[in-house]
């Protein structure tokens, strides 16, 4: 049983924080903001992963979901684009007062996610082979 005294409908302060960590994490994908969100300091996370023997199960499925959503959200930047204001001369170019905007693509992003769903095809293809009788002893 806790020491840490209940109030919030039952749950401790260390309960409250934690939820709110972990919800603020699960949208943030950054412990910085979520320990901020919580109204903790970022230490106390990790104090809660040493110290907790609930918290790391918790804190991993948290995790495990904001990394999906961070895949989904890598997937429409590689596949559709993100809209940006079209600059020119340091100023938004506008037609008729509306803001032009362009579709911006990461052609990076395309093939980091296809190396990472298809390994096989588009993954990295090194491969490094050393014989011990191609050495001269020399470092």
């Amino acid at each position: 049983m806790s020491s840490t005294p209940k109030r919030y409908g039952g749950q401790s302060d260390k309960d409250l924080h934690q939820q709110r960590f972990l919800a603020a994490f699960a949208v943030s994908c950054s412990v910085q903001k979520a320990a901020s969100w919580a109204n903790v300091h970022r230490k106390t996370h990790y104090d809660w992963m040493r110290k907790d023997p609930t918290y790391p199960a918790r804190f991993a499925e948290v995790r495990m979901r904001a990394a999906s959503m961070l895949e989904d959200q890598a997937m429409n930047m590689a596949v559709h684009g993100l809209e940006e204001p079209v600059i020119s001369g340091g100023k938004v170019v506008r037609d008729r007062g509306k803001v032009v905007m362009r579709k911006v693509y990461d052609p990076a992003m395309v093939r980091f996610l296809l190396a990472h769903l298809d390994p096989e095809t588009y993954g990295d293809k090194r491969v490094v082979e050393l014989r011990i009788e191609d050495w001269d002893g020399r470092a």
